[in-house]
């Protein structure tokens, strides 16, 4: 068994444990915080056969439901690895994020705690994946299924505006929702999101590479609902990133297409 370095938040879900995050006053009457769960083993996690790392980093976010006993009851949501859209349905993230929960749910905790109390409660565990192994003798098959993320115009992929593989291809590309907390001074930004898109043009992951804090998630959320035309390699559709860069000013975010 193995533990890994996790990032747990807690909620404790017991009704007294409410009270006392509710009320500053029963701290004084001498009631006790309750303690969040601890993380005290975890399966090592396994990417099966066909599972995608690439691109997206070995990080999946679970969200669990934990008993009084430390246990987990249940999965509530699966997040990643890295910046992976929610909805992507490639095979590969689709494996990845089952492999994810079935170890989730294996995972043991001392119970969160108040005195001698036991209360159920819900942490997030980041479940890590090992590196692929790196065989220094790959075919120029295996090779070949990362190549377009490499040696397409998308090589350049680190500086903005040169080879932006998905100018003009976008066939959705919808407007970011304007975040309330800047609707007080009608803040204006821009935010310049790195994709990667899918053979079928729909967009796998959205990260900020350049973002005012106020709407970089805004446009990441946005982004991930895009859609593109299939890049084609050779006659068949492959898998490719670019940049999408959004302008808000006041309340009209606008999606900007880079031009050649």
């Amino acid at each position: 068994m193995l533990v890994t370095s996790l990032t747990i938040k807690v909620i404790i879900l017991g009704a007294s444990a409410l009270i006392l995050a509710a009320s500053g006053s029963l701290l004084a009457q001498g009631y006790v915080m309750p303690s969040e769960p601890i993380l005290i083993s975890l399966p090592t996690a396994i990417a099966p056969p066909g599972a995608w790392l690439q691109e997206t980093g070995n990080i999946v976010k679970v969200s669990v439901s934990i008993d009084t006993k430390g246990r987990v009851l249940s999965v509530d949501s699966v997040r990643g690895p890295g910046f992976t859209c929610d909805g992507s349905t490639l095979p590969g993230l689709i494996l990845l994020r089952e492999a994810a929960r079935l170890t989730a749910l294996k995972a043991v905790f001392t119970p969160a705690m108040a005195g001698k109390k036991t209360f159920p409660s819900i942490a997030t565990i980041d479940v890590v994946f090992p590196d692929p192994p790196k065989d220094k003798n790959s075919s120029e098959t295996e090779q070949s299924k990362i190549e377009p993320l490499t040696d397409k115009p998308a090589s350049q992929e680190t500086k903005p505006g040169n080879g932006d593989v998905i100018n003009g291809k976008a066939t959705y590309l919808p407007k970011p929702i304007y975040p309330t907390v800047a609707e007080s001074d009608r803040t204006s930004g821009s935010v310049l999101i790195r994709v990667i898109i899918a053979e079928d043009g729909s967009v796998i992951s959205a990260q900020p590479e350049k973002a005012d804090p106020v709407f970089g998630e805004v446009a990441r959320i946005a982004a991930c609902k895009a859609t593109f035309s299939p890049t084609l390699l050779n006659g068949l559709p492959v898998k490719v990133s670019g940049f999408i860069t959004y302008n808000f000013t006041g309340r009209n975010p606008l999606p900007y297409r880079r031009r050649n």
